[in-house]
């Protein structure tokens, strides 16, 4: 974490506009998830667009109703890859393949995405109608990419998506793709792995009932519905598990305070001090007096960053040749250090930095003056779950302004649109049930001058991207 914190220091200060290309997250995946599923060293150059992306609906509507890509979670708590569904919403005709164009768009869509996950390094799960199937070929799906295939309850379409799995199933198979699916008989092959979708279960019964069909298989546990579920999910020996990590509308309604500890009291008076433009005497005094503090941001100014400027390490130089802005910055991310030990806990970190990077290339691209201010904001919205404290323990540990307090505390005001795109893309969630009247509509207007949903969800990969390399 530490070099990681090195390097972020910079951050406010990259111009740099994202990269036009997908790229995704190049997220080592861990071990355990399969053994089989080693990707290539080196992510692959994405396939040309085929007839069936060039016919693909607005980006908007694919992101909105397809979920974006929503993390992966491995046992051991840090982000295996990215899952990507079928609109829940679609028209049956589409799920079904009657409406080709329809149908072939949505697929384009998903089997592109995983594709392109796989290929990056990490893996990627597509979750689709079992006729979809027969379009796979037209993908660079291999070893990485995992399809979990529904199956109609319909006889005579059930006949048909039968036919095309024996048909379509073998090379996938050869490919080194991974099948798994719900909803038909029993077949002469057995599945990968066995995905369970909580939904409105309750999630030991519905744990225990996926067990007893996996027959040994690694479990992979989807649509958890809070972070408890997810951790326990974990908990109870899933391999995979994917779910809420934003907070809902509840835990707006009813926070939870915990007591503050010791070291987030004391990042967070220095970062009140320099918010309300203390003396730089008074914040080199605190530093000192804290040895932990005084002994970081000393190995900071020994980093390769700083070691050209010949200056003799001490906290008075640190404070000097930093300065203020980047120092903020610094005690923030260490926050994410103070977190306790629980069982996502990496991934919850990776999340709090993709969304910091995310609303941070947000403000860049418009040149919006305090970038910071929006990479603080990414960074607040997910420590309370990390440090288990409250959205108001947050902001007054982080001295938020009171346009980032009014975006965390009240879902309100100028910084809010920045927040629910970024939850949007995360989660696929709809943020705008619980907005203020009228932000649905901003939000659509920062889309549009972000240069349409495709750019964003560019700018969301290469969020992905930089927390990936900055782990390197």
């Amino acid at each position: 974490m530490f070099s990681l914190l090195k390097q972020w220091l910079g951050g406010g200060k990259d111009t740099d506009a994202p990269s036009t290309g997908r790229e995704a997250a190049s997220t080592r995946a861990p071990a355990s998830v399969s053994a089989g599923s080693t990707p290539p060293a080196h992510p692959a150059k994405p396939a040309p667009a085929t007839p069936a992306e060039a016919a693909a609906p607005n980006a908007l509507e694919l992101v909105a109703a397809l979920g974006a890509r929503r993390p992966l979670i491995a046992a051991d708590g840090s982000i295996c890859g990215f899952e990507f569904q079928q609109a829940r919403a679609l028209h049956p005709g589409a799920r079904s393949g009657q409406h080709a164009h329809s149908a072939g768009a949505y697929a384009s869509y998903v089997f592109t995405a995983v594709a392109r996950v796989a290929q990056s390094g990490v893996l990627g799960l597509g979750r689709v109608p079992a006729s979809w199937l027969s379009q796979a070929s037209r993908y660079a799906l291999g070893r990485g990419a995992y399809l979990h295939l529904q199956f109609s309850a319909q006889a005579a379409q059930h006949d048909e998506e039968l036919r095309v799995f024996a048909t379509h199933a073998p090379a996938l198979w050869a490919a080194g793709v991974r099948l798994a699916w719900d909803g038909a008989p029993v077949l002469a092959q057995a599945p990968d792995f066995v995905l369970l979708s909580q939904g409105a279960q309750a999630l030991d019964a519905a744990l225990a009932q996926a067990r007893h069909r996996s027959a040994g298989l690694p479990l992979w546990v989807t649509d958890l519905a809070s972070l408890d579920d997810l951790e326990l999910a974990l908990a109870r020996g899933a391999t995979c598990v994917c779910g809420a990590l934003a907070r809902s509308s509840a835990d707006f309604q009813q926070e939870k305070s915990g007591p503050v500890a010791p070291e987030v009291a004391r990042i967070g008076a220095l970062l009140r001090k320099l918010s309300t433009g203390a003396a730089n005497e008074a914040i080199v005094a605190d530093l000192k007096a804290d040895v932990a503090l005084a002994y970081r941001l000393l190995q900071l100014l020994g980093s390769a960053r700083y070691a050209q400027l010949d200056v003799a390490p001490s906290v008075d130089a640190a404070v000097q040749l930093l300065g203020r802005n980047a120092l903020y910055r610094w005690l923030s991310m260490l926050l994410l250090q103070a977190a306790g030990k629980r069982p996502a806990g990496q991934a919850l970190q990776d999340v709090a930095l993709w969304r910091a990077r995310t609303l941070e290339l947000f403000a860049l691209a418009l040149a919006q003056p305090q970038p910071d201010r929006l990479f603080t904001l990414g960074l607040a919205s997910m420590l309370g779950r990390l440090l288990e404290l409250s959205p108001m323990q947050v902001a007054d540990a982080l001295s938020l302004d009171e346009d980032a307090s009014s975006a965390l505390l009240n879902r309100d005001g100028p910084l809010w649109p920045f927040l629910a795109l970024a939850l949007e893309l995360e989660q696929g969630l709809a943020p705008a049930v619980a907005d203020a009247p009228g932000q649905a509509l901003v939000r659509q207007s920062l889309i549009r001058q972000l240069g349409g949903m495709e750019r964003v969800a560019q700018v969301g990969d290469a969020a992905w991207h930089w927390v990936a390399e900055s782990r390197l």
